[in-house]
């Protein structure tokens, strides 16, 4: 099927780049492209007992008979892997459950953690220290403080 996948897809290509494609016949190969990208398969698959060949018959028209024996089909393919499934959506449901669980707790962490203080004062805190950063201070020039002379710690 991969080999057929990709036949097709080098046919589309080639008529998308080298032939006079149209915008409706564009879209038209765009839709053949993208129905070959699906995945038909899942965790678990249930085929029926027909083939290739019966693909035609599928796409086709059917009369009531035809469509009653098709799903009667997929029935009988269905009933043995009731158990599987039910195993399967089981374990779903459990990871699912635990997610949801992991997910609650996860959020009641984050809304009681407190608040790391931040390194910086913001100004409304320099205030309630008695900073006002409006008013300005009386700083000495820069070169008058590097002309001084660093004072010596008396040994006692």
């Amino acid at each position: 099927m991969a080999a057929t996948k990709q036949i097709v897809r080098g046919y589309l290509d080639f008529f998308q780049r080298y032939g006079k494609v149209g915008p409706q016949m564009g879209t038209g190969m765009n839709a053949i492209n993208a129905l070959l990208d699906q995945q038909f398969t899942g965790d678990i698959n249930i085929f029926p007992g027909y083939g290739l060949s019966s693909l035609g018959k599928l796409l086709k028209m059917m009369s009531e008979e035809e469509m009653t024996d098709l799903i009667k089909a997929g029935e009988r393919a269905t009933w043995p892997k009731v158990p599987v499934i039910n195993l399967t959506t089981r374990i779903g449901r459990t990871l699912d459950g635990i997610l949801h669980s992991f997910e609650r707790d996860e959020a009641y962490w984050l809304r009681t953690t407190p608040e790391k203080k931040s390194s910086r004062n913001t100004t409304t805190q320099r205030k309630a220290n008695g900073h006002d950063p409006a008013k300005k201070r009386s700083r000495k020039p820069v070169a008058s403080v590097m002309k001084q002379k660093p004072q010596r710690k008396s040994a006692a």
